[in-house]
């Protein structure tokens, strides 16, 4: 019996070691925020909750222009966390946004050129996260307020996708009107 305990302390140790960030940043100066999401999303639709706030679709290109610059980007995902990175000038900060049952967790997790020592890190860096974890709020909020098929892929935020495609110059106007046209016919 007491065998059969520590078998299952081993497994649930592992599954809770499975779930930390992956950081490498010594000392972790981590900021960590909690950020509430509704219980009636599931895991994946939490994750595209973290997209949206990211302004990421996983089979998006990405372009290396200046628009992307100062603006968090997501750089990858690890089952339940995903990890968003943001550059400024000649400072990169990276934070893991870990999936919990009553939303996400946010911490630091790694930096570079941000004078970071063992208790201290740029005084700025509190800050930009809080961009972060601002935007995750909002997003999170709206599609709790619109119902998570608006806010994860609906007509209207495909439109609004397209529009800004059309915006970039991506898009031209005649396939944006061809695109449009099609997308609000009732056939």
């Amino acid at each position: 019996m007491k065998t059969l305990f520590v078998l299952l302390g081993a497994v649930f140790l592992n599954s809770a070691l499975a779930a930390e960030p992956q950081c490498t940043t010594t000392p972790p100066i981590q900021y960590e925020e909690m950020i509430p999401v509704a219980d009636k999303f599931s895991e994946d639709q939490r994750l595209q909750i973290i997209y949206a706030a990211l302004n990421y679709a996983p089979d998006q290109v990405r372009w290396d222009d200046d628009a992307a610059k100062e603006q968090w980007q997501h750089e990858r995902t690890d089952g339940n966390i995903v990890y968003a990175g943001i550059n400024i000038r000649s400072h990169w900060l990276q934070t893991a946004i870990t999936i919990t049952d009553a939303g996400f967790v946010t911490i630091v997790c790694d930096s570079a050129n941000l004078k970071q020592t063992d208790t201290k890190i740029h005084r700025k860096v509190p800050q930009w996260k809080s961009v972060l974890d601002d935007e995750l709020r909002r997003v999170a909020q709206r599609a709790a307020s619109m119902g998570m098929a608006e806010a994860d892929g609906s007509l209207k935020s495909d439109l609004q996708a397209l529009e800004r495609l059309r915006n970039r110059g991506l898009v031209t106007d005649e396939e944006y009107d061809l695109i449009f046209t099609r997308a609000n016919s009732t056939d």
